[in-house]
């Protein structure tokens, strides 16, 4: 049987802080917090919120000193996936679809966002973020709508789905240019004087899928470094007749020391320098594609080369 009970939260020595109440439940040998007032809470022990508020003083009848609450800093909470379709891009015709998977916390808040939101204004706001990532023109073919929430594990999944208007004015070698924005979650300081707090709030990757029709000619690439705050990767590689991009970050620590201060800014700064991802819109045909098409112009002179001299 799980054993409840009630307990306070604070970061830093003060009376001030003790001024909201959480819940310890222990079971099997394992503590859990959680925040009873804290509105649209999903997920079992395994999957729900961690609450990230230091130290707790439980009120138990032997009493207690004050106790750190579990956080697992590189927890997942966010997954973004922008589907490109350009089987018609000859054509000016493309198809954009965006799905973004919220977890834990994240997926908590978007559930009384939406509650306390406007559909029209929800649905703006994420066609807004879809136009600033991509710099396309984008048409709606079926706006923001949540197509699955899991109260087992906790996370919301979302989709959204736009036509691409001006892809009648790239050329072949044009690229389009997708944004990845996680750097801004660790910042840089303007002074190397005090210690600096990350907002990362848990592991987050950006996919990128390209469909084509025939095959991208572009070799496989990865980049990958990390430090004592964060690990971060990025692959690029073929499938077949699909281009796919992936760029993870995961943190570790939240406060970076003041001595670590120059190897952090360094890494930070090689994160920001590949948040741009870029691909043809109208992809190279590759080798074998090329040989085809020459083979086939062979064949079809030979033919009107027979034809005409049977016709004389």
């Amino acid at each position: 049987m799980p054993h409840y009970s009630c307990g306070t939260w604070m970061r830093i020595t003060s009376t001030s802080h003790f001024n909201h109440m959480i819940v310890r439940v222990r079971m099997d040998g394992e503590d859990y917090y959680f925040d009873p007032t804290v509105q649209k809470q999903a997920g079992d022990f395994e999957h729900a919120t961690q609450l990230n508020f230091g130290y707790a003083l439980n009120l138990d009848v032997l009493g207690e000193d004050l106790v750190e609450i579990p956080y697992q800093l590189p927890r997942e909470v966010y997954q973004l996936t922008h589907r490109f379709d350009l089987f018609a891009v000859e054509q000016g015709r493309g198809r954009l679809t965006i799905t973004r998977k919220y977890l834990a916390h994240r997926a908590d808040n978007l559930r009384y966002h939406l509650d306390a939101r406007e559909t029209s204004e929800v649905e703006q706001r994420y066609m807004d973020w879809a136009k600033d990532d991509t710099e396309l023109e984008l048409s709606v073919i079926d706006a923001f709508k949540v197509i699955e929430d899991s109260q087992t594990e906790n996370f919301l999944l979302t989709e959204e789905q736009y036509e691409i208007l001006n892809l009648a004015h790239y050329d072949l070698g044009d690229r389009i240019r997708v944004t990845t924005d996680f750097y801004q979650d660790y910042p840089v300081p303007p002074r190397e004087k005090f210690p600096l707090q990350i907002c990362a709030d848990g592991a987050c990757e950006h996919r990128l899928e390209v469909h084509y029709c025939r095959n991208p000619d572009i070799e496989p690439a990865a980049e990958k470094f990390s430090n004592r705050y964060f690990e971060y990767r990025d692959w690029v590689w073929r499938e077949g007749s699909a281009l796919k991009f992936s760029t993870r970050v995961m943190p570790y620590r939240e406060v970076v020391d003041r001595s670590e201060l120059s190897q952090y800014e360094k890494d930070v700064q090689r994160m920001y320098q590949h948040s741009i991802n870029s691909f043809p819109c109208l992809p190279q045909p590759d080798c074998q594609s090329l040989w085809s098409i020459l083979a086939g112009a062979c064949l079809l002179a030979s033919l009107v080369a027979a034809l005409l001299g049977w016709a004389l």
